[in-house]
Formats: structure tokens, sequence, C-alpha cells
């Protein structure tokens, strides 16, 4: 997947396409990949 990230370089974003902000390549077994995608859901 390629991950946008932010000025700190955490993950902020996922995508099946690389993007013109996220064209970093990560496998979908990366542990930071992982983590991302199985973070709790914000509540508003």
């Amino acid at each position: 997947m390629y991950v946008e990230r932010d000025e700190g370089g955490a993950i902020i974003g996922a995508y099946a396409q690389p993007q013109p902000y996220a064209s970093e390549f990560l496998a979908i077994d990366d542990p930071e990949l992982v983590a991302f995608l199985n973070r709790p859901a914000p509540i508003d």
C-alpha cells in the first residue's frame, strides 16, 4: 500500500494506488502499516 505521512513521519493515510501525496510503498504486512490500519476509530 502507498502511505501518506504527516510532518512528524506518522502514517495518516493508506491507498491502493500511488497518489501525489502518497508515493511511499509499504508491504501490507509492514508492522507500521498494520498498526495504522488496526488503530481504533476516532470518537467525535
